[in-house]
């Protein structure tokens, strides 16, 4: 019966861990990404200004073993901006010298066909990128 109980102690502290490890990671990534700057028809905006309509996550197998190699988890967001202007941010995660992690964003500004297509699978994302119905409907 004790065995029981410490198991089961043992996994509600291991997926607390785990969920706490999320969030740093998701908040790790929320501040990096409001510090960016983004280029649109109003001027320069930084992510916090940004709205993100759709975040796409695959999670990693392993974490990387090697220091400085890229994090083989693939993570995409899908932002709108002032004007509007249409963005794909992808955060780059690797392991740091000294053990930390180093994030670095590729940006690519997207046209609305762009966006429209990347969002053709996910009917609210397409509805928060676009609230208006298009012309063509």
């Amino acid at each position: 019966m004790l065995e029981a109980v410490g198991i089961v102690l043992l996994i509600g502290t291991l997926a607390t861990w785990g969920w706490q490890g999320a969030w740093r990671q998701r908040r790790l990534y929320e501040d990096a990404f409001a510090k960016l700057i983004f280029d649109t028809p109003r001027g320069l905006v930084t992510g916090q200004s940004l709205r993100v309509v759709h975040r796409s996550v695959t999670f990693p197998q392993s974490e990387p073993e090697i220091s400085g190699a890229a994090d083989p988890g693939a993570v995409f967001w899908f932002c709108v901006g002032p004007g509007p202007t249409y963005f794909l941010a992808m955060p780059i995660r690797r392991k740091a010298e000294a053990g930390g992690l180093d994030l670095q964003w590729i940006v690519r500004q997207l046209t609305a066909e762009r966006m429209r297509g990347a969002l053709a699978a996910r009917p609210s994302a397409l509805r928060r990128a676009f609230p208006e119905p298009a012309l063509s409907e």
